[in-house]
């Protein structure tokens, strides 16, 4: 079993939020600690490069991701996330007027709104995600055990 299959399975859990706003950032890292503190360590990266770095490390259970990054677009980022990480739940949380079809369509599994979502809506989508992760590291365990593939 890969150490990431044994975590999402035990726990403790990860969240990445990679946001480029420092007082954003930090907010979000406040308002997602306190419920799910518990369970779940909070990263924070403020560029493109330091979040993929991030994703390598921590091997995070999700990740939240602002769209406006400096050096680079969070829809290559959410691609690249997507490609390269496997299925980690990505939810976006962006003031981008990118569309929501556009975004889904790239692999984010939700999208909030800046300035729009409440707190409680972002620590929901959030936990949501984790347990995303956790049913699908599950199904794709289960699956090895029985010998066979996944579900796509």
């Amino acid at each position: 079993m890969e150490p990431a299959t044994s975590k999402a399975l035990s726990g403790p859990y990860h969240v990445l939020i990679v946001e480029d706003d420092a007082a954003q950032a930090d907010a979000l890292a406040k308002l997602l600690r306190p419920p799910l503190a518990r369970f779940v360590t909070v990263h924070v990266a403020h560029t493109v490069k330091d979040g993929i770095c991030a994703r390598k490390k921590y091997l995070p259970d999700a990740i939240l991701l602002d769209l406006k990054l400096p050096n680079g677009h969070g829809l290559a980022v959410l691609r690249s996330f997507r490609l390269d990480g496997g299925n980690i739940p990505i939810v976006v949380y962006t003031g981008s007027d990118v569309g929501n079809d556009e975004l889904i369509e790239s692999g984010a599994c939700d999208v909030l709104r800046k300035g729009l979502t409440s707190p409680e809506e972002i620590v929901e989508k959030v936990t949501n995600a984790i347990a995303r992760r956790r049913v699908n590291v599950f199904t794709e365990k289960l699956a090895n055990h029985l010998g066979e593939p996944p579900a796509p």
